[in-house]
């Protein structure tokens, strides 16, 4: 029913995985939810390019962030759903 897209910077996690442009080419080809699973230091860096890119909820690490309330609030301000994990 939907996608989950695992986006790691090398940093928060140590793997490298793909951006905005590929969640952009994933939009384009399905009408299915995408779900981001921000798995990044400093996420709210990256909120608002992913929101751009099509995502319909965005997953954030509580641990991540100094002020994830902040984060989550910045979530719900592009329109999308937002979780923590």
């Amino acid at each position: 029913d939907l996608f989950h897209l695992d986006i790691m910077d090398g940093a928060f996690v140590p793997n490298l995985s793909f951006g905005p442009a590929v969640v952009a080419a994933v939009r384009q080809v399905t009408k299915k939810t995408l779900d981001v699973h921000l798995m990044v230091e400093d996420p709210e860096r990256f909120v608002p390019a992913f929101a751009e890119a099509g995502a319909d909820s965005i997953t954030v690490h509580v641990e991540a962030t100094r002020h994830p309330h902040r984060v989550v609030q910045l979530v719900k301000e592009q329109g999308k759903r937002v979780g923590l994990a």
